[in-house]
């Protein structure tokens, strides 16, 4: 009879690994499934149920880190896929440097996943109360550190899936981050549900009891108005001229592209707002002088305001600013204060410098003063936010409460069809149902909406058109909980 301790070693071995790597592909698909939360899938449970499944993976498992990690890779993998297309069809790099790139992103951000695993764990070794707890709390340190380190990306925070679902009353209320750890909170009570029910029903019927009573909290949240209509109801006209992403770069296309709103402007100067969407003007407000001269006699013969994307000059000839500018019977101008990394700055100063033309960064831009305030036209008082700005509650809260409508410009072309503009729209969406203010989205390929206080989209216009979106915007006065503590 042949000795049976080698294959017993080597299929024990074996078995371990097997192990391991079926934990981490699990976790990379709850990773991918929880991103499914978000628009345009928008399966906004999925937030609360991968999380408890992470939960309790981690909880099975010695491999803390690494869960998390694989978890990111997963999540970030699906979530944030559209990173490619920027950098494949838009700075024109070949797929397989666009994708080696896309895969160094996903894994820092991966990184924030696998902390947040190691430390829950760190801090709570067993299946408990506690850990039910912790597991939360190291997951809002993980979005908080991902949101500000290295100038932040507070993109696919749980808390923005829930726009639409019967946690959207607790928005106003508490705040994305706190959203966002609530759905996990839920998530681990639904795993303590089943874990106890064998062995202590009492505690069982505890933890269900808190999800019953926060659902049923939240559902009436929803129907709070925090603030109140102040003033008629304007009249916008939202043009969306459907450029291409790399015509603002070209200079011959410069031209057309301007001619372009100018046309579709042609019809809409009976609106009180007509709203040019980001960089719709890609050219310095020094160089567009007497368009914009042109533009304010129009403007103001109509007794209209004009709004529009543009680059603003600074001090310094070599610098300039993504901004927006008001012309009409009201004027003012804003200046971008957050820049997105790779897109409009290179981080790191010259440490990566070698790499800006893979990336197509274009040369001068620099942030606005962090201090601006919000425009007036009239009697309104607006809020201005350029593109990425959308995502940082902390530039929305300085223009708050005395802003009566928020303004998003963008130009999410550089994303192409993808998940990202679904996914920025949603934010814009919780950006007003969080601060109690109707919110216009004005881009240049779509998606393009008018959006209530209550995150839900008045109207709307088809991507990938060249159109006008015409409708009203109400403005609005007062605090949401949210607002009001953040001012403090």
């Amino acid at each position: 009879m042949q000795p049976t301790s080698t294959p017993i070693v080597k299929f024990g071995v074996d078995g371990v690994m097997s192990h391991v790597l079926w934990q981490m592909i699990v976790a990379v698909g709850i990773g991918a499934a929880t991103a499914l939360a978000f628009e345009p899938v928008g399966f906004a449970s999925l937030a609360i149920l991968g999380p408890a499944l992470l939960y309790r993976l981690l909880y099975a498992s010695r491999h803390n880190f690494r869960l998390g990690f694989c978890f990111g890779l997963g999540y970030f993998g699906l979530g944030v896929s559209w990173v490619f297309v920027s950098i494949h069809d838009f700075a024109f790099q070949p797929t397989w440097l666009a994708a080696l790139l896309t895969l160094l992103f996903i894994s820092f951000l991966s990184l924030y996943s696998g902390f947040m695993t190691w430390l829950c764990k760190k801090l709570s070794p067993t299946l408990t109360f506690a850990s039910a707890l912790i597991f939360p709390l190291t997951w809002v340190l993980a979005d908080v550190l991902r949101g500000s380190v290295f100038s932040g990306f507070p993109w696919l925070m749980l808390g923005y899936s829930q726009t639409a679902s019967i946690l959207a009353g607790f928005i106003p209320l508490i705040g994305i981050y706190a959203v966002s750890g609530l759905c996990v909170l839920l998530g681990t009570s639904l795993v303590l549900t089943f874990t106890y029910y064998a062995d202590n029903k009492l505690k069982s019927a505890a933890s269900l009891s808190f999800i019953i009573a926060t659902l049923v909290v939240g559902h009436f949240l929803f129907y709070i108005d925090y603030t109140k209509p102040v003033g008629k109801p304007i009249h916008v006209s939202v043009v969306q001229g459907n450029a291409s992403a790399v015509r603002e770069w070209q200079p011959a296309l410069v031209v057309e592209t301007i001619r372009n709103y100018i046309k579709l402007t042609r019809n809409e100067w009976d609106s009180d707002w007509i709203i040019w969407p980001e960089a719709a003007i890609p050219v310095t407000d020094s160089r567009a002088h007497t368009l914009l001269s042109n533009l304010k006699q129009e403007a103001i013969l109509h007794d209209s305001t004009l709004l529009a994307g543009i680059y603003l000059d600074t001090k310094n000839p070599d610098e300039y600013t993504n901004g927006l500018i008001m012309v009409g019977i009201n004027e003012g101008h804003y200046s971008k204060r957050q820049l997105v990394p790779f897109g409009e700055y290179m981080p790191f100063g010259n440490l990566l410098a070698d790499f800006k033309e893979i990336f197509a960064v274009p040369s001068g831009f620099v942030p606005g003063a962090q201090n601006q305030k919000p425009l007036t036209i009239s009697s309104v008082t607006l809020a201005p936010l350029i593109c990425y700005e959308v995502a940082f509650a902390s530039l929305v809260k300085t223009q708050l409460p005395d802003a009566n409508v928020l303004l998003t410009l963008s130009n999410d072309a550089w994303f192409g069809h993808s998940l990202a503009p679904a996914q920025h729209l949603q934010i814009a969406k919780a950006r007003a149902l969080q601060t109690g203010r109707e919110h216009i989205v004005s881009t240049n390929n779509g998606i393009t909406a008018i959006i209530d206080n209550k995150g839900r989209v008045k109207k709307s216009v088809p991507s990938f058109t060249v159109t006008v979106l015409r409708g009203e915007v109400q403005p609005r006065r007062g605090e949401t909980p949210w607002v009001w503590l953040v001012s403090q």
